[in-house]
């Protein structure tokens, strides 16, 4: 670039740094934990299984990935929780679960997963475990907070409500 007045040469250099850095960091898009995450007790079963419940976040796209993670209670570290679901993270939504409309414990557009035992998962009703989801995307890994929660059965199944009337 050529500029005649060296204040004007100063001022270009200055804005195509400015260009420059603007699109450094638009085209780095930083990884974001899974916003609003939620470990509740599932609703309407016998027991021995949790929730997990997050709000779709901006990482969210094919090539990202959702990971649940699982452990006692007295977790306190992340590395000490057992990856136990790994899925793209614009599948498994509130809208897909096969529930009953009024029962759903989130919006339509939600993340949910199931925690039940099997595959490595052993629950027992009246124990808490320590739950979290991460987003991985590629070697960039965002682990959202943790979470305790206690599975214990329910008296009654609203799911089958309309039965009753």
């Amino acid at each position: 670039m050529y500029c005649s007045h060296p204040r004007s040469a100063a001022a270009g250099f200055c804005f195509l740094v400015f260009l420059v850095s603007v699109e450094t960091v638009f085209a780095q898009s930083a990884l974001t934990a899974p916003p609003d995450l939620q470990v509740i007790d599932t609703p309407n079963d016998g027991g021995e299984s949790l929730t997990v419940l997050w709000a779709p976040g901006p990482s969210d796209s094919p090539d990202g990935r959702y990971e649940v993670l699982f452990g006692g209670a007295s977790a306190t570290d992340p590395a000490a929780l057992k990856v136990i679901a790994e899925f793209p993270a614009n599948t498994r939504y509130v809208k897909d679960a096969k529930s009953a409309w009024w029962t759903r414990n989130a919006e339509r557009t939600w993340h949910q997963y199931v925690i039940r035992n099997g595959k490595g998962v052993e629950m027992k009703n009246g124990t808490a475990y320590t739950v979290t989801v991460a987003m991985r995307k590629g070697a960039e890994r965002a682990i959202g907070p943790l979470i305790q929660a206690t599975p214990s059965p329910d008296w009654f199944n609203w799911n089958q409500f309309n039965n009753l009337i």
